[in-house]
């Protein structure tokens, strides 16, 4: 995909390898935005935004969309990977940042291998758009608070659904919260093999 050389002025109009018309439109900061006759952000060829520092997006007719390559990247360098207006990315992260990776397909958190994020020390594992973990907590935080997840809810029927880092707990199961252990006991909980009963 070849790079659209910057306009020389703002109004500056150009067929595209689309054959649309963009015209460039450049602010008092400098910022550059390609755009098409409707006035959506649109460049097939290049960034349809040229921010500073580095900032690029590439757009289609107004949705963030670029094959094989990152459609946004930040000024700090993090790069987005979008196709047709959802983050998209297959077998790979969708986000990839110093600190941060995260795996999208559709515009959703999915990744049936693993952790969907990894973002400063903490993980979280989602599946078609759900925190979803049958496996152990689907959150771990950066302070180590550990969270289990089922199909967006909170759950756990063998312990605790949340472990903070303080020793405090929480009982939930199917997304209520119980007062106790004792309380989830007596919904349906059933302790760890080798837990005292109480």
């Amino acid at each position: 995909m070849s790079q659209t050389p910057a306009p020389a002025a703002a109004g500056d109009t150009r067929t595209a390898s689309d054959g649309v018309r963009i015209t460039a439109n450049i602010t008092r900061n400098r910022l550059v935005l390609w755009r098409d006759p409707q006035g959506q952000l649109h460049n097939p060829d290049g960034p349809a935004f040229i921010g500073l520092d580095g900032e690029l997006m590439f757009c289609l007719h107004g949705r963030k969309h670029r094959l094989a390559e990152p459609a946004y990247i930040d000024r700090f360098g993090v790069q987005e990977y979008w196709h047709d207006g959802l983050r998209h990315r297959e077998g790979a992260p969708a986000v990839v940042g110093r600190w941060t990776r995260e795996w999208w397909e559709n515009g959703q958190r999915h990744n049936p291998a693993g952790p969907a994020v990894e973002a400063y020390g903490g993980t979280e594992f989602w599946l078609n758009g759900q925190r979803h973990n049958p496996d152990g907590p689907a959150v771990v935080t950066p302070q180590r608070q550990r969270e289990w997840w089922l199909e967006d809810q909170r759950h756990r029927a063998d312990g605790p659904a949340v472990e903070k880092p303080n020793g405090d707990v929480e009982w939930w199961l199917d997304g209520m919260r119980f007062a106790d252990r004792f309380a989830w006991r007596e919904a349906g909980g059933q302790p760890a093999e080798g837990e005292l009963a109480a």
